[in-house]
């Protein structure tokens, strides 16, 4: 039997309708994984967006199981979906081998896009308690979206079920604090929010992109 988790609980996580999310700056985050057994860990996506409201909002979120060649694909897919004006953030595992992919995404596969690459710091638990913050006072919220149930049901059972979709989230949540959009501090942390949002409108399927990655 699954263990409910402590951080997060169905009335903090609402879920609304993407009409009834705000404008604001949007980060993605990743978890990696590079296995296609059914057990191992999945790579992870998730967008968290600031709104104009200072609210946070999980815009999308996904999983998969997949070998290296799959996670190429995927980020490539995000890459080619996302607008340009969304920064990414992307782990960076110890080792020389950690190294060497994440600045394979950054030169090979998300041309074009500002990507940072950190390494992970801290627990699991550490890096969600900003999310989890916001949550338990109403500030958070889980806009509908393909999977977005499996989501919140992985977000009530943390720290004791699956993990990767938290991850990503986390880190997209931390993007918010580290990459300041265009150049200004932004998300109430330290000014400048209300200048940045008006130059940054919500994404939208109707978008004019660059496909960097033909």
């Amino acid at each position: 039997m699954q263990l409910g988790g402590s951080w997060f609980t169905e009335k903090s996580l609402p879920i609304i309708e993407p009409e009834a999310a705000p404008p604001g700056v949007d980060k993605r985050g990743w978890d990696w994984a590079g296995s296609e057994a059914k057990t191992a860990n999945q790579t992870t996506d998730a967008r968290v967006r600031r709104g104009a409201d200072k609210g946070w909002y999980l815009m999308d979120s996904a999983a998969m199981h997949g070998g290296p060649g799959d996670v190429d694909e995927r980020v490539r897919q995000r890459h080619r979906e996302d607008p340009r004006n969304v920064d990414w953030s992307i782990p960076r595992d110890p080792g020389a081998a950690g190294i060497h992919f994440a600045a394979y995404v950054i030169r090979e596969l998300v041309a074009g896009r500002y990507v940072q690459d950190t390494p992970e710091t801290g627990s699991k638990v550490t890096r969600m308690k900003p999310v989890s913050g916001q949550a338990k006072i109403g500030n958070f919220k889980i806009v509908r979206h393909p999977g977005c149930e499996i989501t919140r049901s992985q977000l009530i059972d943390f720290p004791y079920g699956e993990l990767d979709i938290p991850d990503a989230i986390s880190r997209a949540f931390a993007a918010h604090v580290h990459m300041p959009a265009q150049g200004e501090d932004h998300g109430g942390f330290s000014g400048g929010a209300d200048d940045a949002f008006p130059t940054t409108p919500a994404p939208s399927s109707e978008s004019t992109l660059v496909d960097w990655s033909a």
